[in-house]
């Protein structure tokens, strides 16, 4: 699962993009993807120009968007449907960045599994490069180890395809979850 939002403050951001896989297996063996969800979400508030710099969502992407009352919980397929019967909800820095977001706005999540956590376990003798402390951001671990997420693991109806946009950083954690 991952989050687009206004802003970095869990407090006080809005969502503005949406992005799960729901899998199937036994990890460490392999995960099938059985489902997707996918949703933009128009804030109330404006959309900071330093928060699309990050994600590339812009005002004009939100048109016609459902609020996020609407895309969490008030639509057939929305987040909450997609999520029951869930057991584990894995994503990258989930702990303290995904969960806190989606618990203020009353979406309650089953076991974590935050991958940022995973590696820096898993990874924990990465190779300090000159003075810098290394990164265990997901797109650095992405570049790192050569992890390719899989657009076909989505349905149609979702054009967002680069790092940042949420469903690409699913795909990416799914790629590290596999790695790990």
């Amino acid at each position: 699962l991952d989050l687009e939002t206004t802003g970095i403050d869990t407090e006080t951001c809005e969502v503005v993009e949406i992005a799960a896989l729901k899998l199937r297996g036994n990890y460490p063996g392999p995960l099938e993807v059985v489902d997707s969800f996918w949703s933009l979400v128009k804030p109330e508030g404006p959309l900071p120009p330093e928060a699309s710099a990050v994600h590339h969502i812009v005002g004009v992407d939100l048109d016609g968007a459902p609020s996020v009352l609407v895309a969490m919980h008030n639509q057939e397929g929305c987040l909450v449907d997609f999520m029951s019967g869930v057991d584990v909800v894995v994503g990258h820095n989930i702990n303290t960045y995904d969960a806190p977001i989606l618990d203020r706005l009353g979406v309650g999540l089953p076991c974590l599994l935050d991958t940022i956590r995973l590696a820096h376990h898993t990874f924990s003798e990465l190779e300090q490069v000159g003075n810098a402390t290394p990164s265990y951001g997901l797109e650095a671990l992405r570049w790192r180890f050569g992890l390719h997420p899989r657009k076909g693991d989505w349905g149609e109806g979702h054009a967002r395809w680069a790092p940042h946009a949420a469903a690409f950083d699913v795909a990416t954690c799914r790629a590290l979850l596999a790695y790990c």
